[in-house]
């Protein structure tokens, strides 16, 4: 296994060379005038371009400009960008007569922070989704038992579906098959392919109680199986249909989850920037200014930049100061739930931590071991409580 790793790192090291000497090449058959026109001249209209100064040639303005056009107009992966950007540094110092403004660095690191919150993101959508479980024929039927699921309003295919024969019923030629929407969140059909047209009897088509009926042999009929669509026709963000599947006396039950996906959310936080672009410390005061400026100032003690968010639903509002601190002025008494929707209405980071207006940070309050919990790929948080509160 080390050594096809090896030889795989070599690969794309080697690809990743390959890249920036085609990029070079190419730039290098660019005419002298594309690529830095204050060093060179014409000897006549239309005729050949000669260099003054051939140190010039290679204008580090017009090199960039070219490397930077270059990623954008092409997919490159992320080593190979990093690649080429650590080749434009190199020439960043060089001197030039040239006036041309300077096209770099290239903002691989914002692509590449966004690459892995996009990675994240998607990982964590996949750690959501039901697991496809295959239910063998126990039955005459096998069927999904799990990971069936469609946006509402759309429509997918009854997958895994097919039927095998008991010895016991060779003689009965005519396949009959039902499918029922028991909650009748969604109706059913067959797309028939020309081919089974003339061999195949149905009823019911778009509705929530299917019949199709068959004199063709088990395998053309498992054929047939794979084009049974359900379409959704109650809109729920999150519901779940069951199809009962009944034939020859027996019946099972196929699980459909009607699921809206949720919008994405994707943060660009910098890493330079640390804990304060990633955790905003929100609270609820009421009419205690005291309590809540020891507070605001327990957290910029530790978290000089943290920002804070403040409702304030007092009947004498007082500034609260302190920077990075956004005060909200509610209604008069408005209320203990409704200050802290306010507050949590208002982060913009990826987590936030909620305090009381009379509680404090001190040197073990440690936001930093939080979060590093929160983004462990391996661990799997759930809701927690205080033991004694556990009824």
């Amino acid at each position: 296994m080390k050594v096809y790793t090896l030889r795989l790192n070599t690969l794309l090291f080697l690809a990743s060379f390959m890249t920036i000497l085609c990029l070079i090449s190419h730039y290098h058959q660019l005419t002298a005038s594309e690529r830095c026109p204050r060093s060179m001249e014409s000897r006549s209209v239309g005729g050949p371009v000669t260099t003054v100064n051939d140190n010039q040639n290679d204008c580090r303005h017009y090199f960039s400009k070219f490397v930077s056009q270059a990623w954008e107009d092409t997919s490159l992966n992320l080593r190979e960008l990093e690649n080429i950007q650590m080749a434009l540094r190199m020439r960043e110092g060089e001197d030039c007569e040239c006036e041309g403004g300077f096209y770099g660095p290239l903002k691989t690191n914002v692509k590449y922070r966004r690459d892995k919150e996009l990675e994240k993101l998607e990982k964590e959508s996949q750690d959501q989704r039901e697991p496809l479980v295959m239910c063998p024929a126990m039955s005459p039927i096998a069927y999904l038992g799990s990971g069936m699921t469609v946006e509402p309003l759309e429509s997918v295919r009854l997958k895994g579906l097919s039927i095998v024969d008991i010895p016991t019923m060779q003689g009965n030629k005519e396949i009959r098959l039902e499918f029922i929407s028991l909650k009748g969140l969604g109706v059913l059909r067959v797309d028939l392919p020309e081919k089974y047209g003339a061999n195949v009897g149905m009823s019911g088509q778009n509705s929530n109680q299917l019949k199709i009926f068959t004199a063709m042999n088990i395998s053309e009929t498992n054929n047939l199986l794979k084009h049974i669509i359900y379409t959704s026709k109650v809109y729920d963000i999150d519901a779940r249909d069951v199809i009962e599947v009944r034939y020859r006396g027996f019946s099972i039950n196929l699980q459909i989850h009607i699921r809206r996906e949720p919008f994405p959310r994707l943060f660009d936080t910098r890493e330079d920037e640390g804990i304060n672009k990633k955790v905003t410390v929100i609270t609820k005061t009421f009419m205690r200014y005291d309590a809540v400026n020891a507070m605001v100032q327990s957290v910029h003690k530790y978290y000089p930049n943290m920002t804070i968010i403040v409702a304030d639903d007092s009947e004498h509002i007082e500034k609260i100061p302190g920077n990075n601190v956004k005060h909200f002025i509610m209604p008069f008494a408005e209320g203990w739930f409704a200050g802290r929707n306010l507050a949590l209405s208002q982060v913009r980071t990826p987590y936030f931590f909620i305090l009381d207006d009379d509680m404090m940070f001190t040197k073990n309050t440690k936001l930093e071991k939080l979060v590093e919990i929160l983004e462990d790929p391996n661990l799997k948080i759930d809701i927690a409580r205080d033991r004694k509160s556990v009824v």
